[in-house]
């Protein structure tokens, strides 16, 4: 009971230091119902973690607030309250990876937005360049037919 219960504070001390603030642990666990939705699913383990989360705490309050000291745990939710431990420290944890996906989707966005404008831009100045061509060009052919009339002008006076 004692690794327990020395491995749930742990795991409430950090979650407590990512709240700033007292039960940190049950913070994470309401955040994480919070999103729970279409991009949690995209969270490996994120339903397990949450479920292994919430059984933890259970466990942990039904040991510290109740007399009955046999509440069933094993040493394998010491090692999910490790690994989550681990998971928080290395930033692969549910919430953490969430933020992650939120902030390379904003970046895509805004790289998405920035290639069409760009896309836009030069095809806007590409379209000026050709009405410039355009223009330039009838000018020219304007010039050269002013110029072949007065020369047919001048030999038809002339001659």
């Amino acid at each position: 009971m004692k690794e327990f219960i020395d491995e749930f504070k742990h795991l409430e001390k950090i979650c407590n230091e990512i709240y700033s603030e007292q039960h940190g642990v049950t913070l994470y666990i309401n955040e994480m119902e919070q999103k729970s939705g279409y991009a949690s699913r995209k969270i490996p383990d994120w339903d397990k973690d949450l479920a292994n989360l919430k059984r933890v705490r259970h466990i942990r309050n039904t040991l510290v607030h109740e007399s009955d000291n046999t509440m069933d745990y094993d040493l394998s939710d010491i090692e999910f309250i490790k690994a989550f431990y681990n998971k928080i420290i290395n930033q692969q944890d549910p919430i953490a990876l969430l933020r992650k996906n939120a902030k390379q989707t904003s970046q895509q966005q805004i790289n998405s937005h920035c290639i069409n404008s760009s896309i836009i831009t030069h095809s806007i100045v590409d379209d000026d360049k050709q009405k410039e061509g355009s223009i330039t060009q009838t000018l020219i052919w304007g010039v050269i037919l002013a110029a072949l009339i007065i020369i047919l002008l001048l030999v038809i006076f002339l001659v």
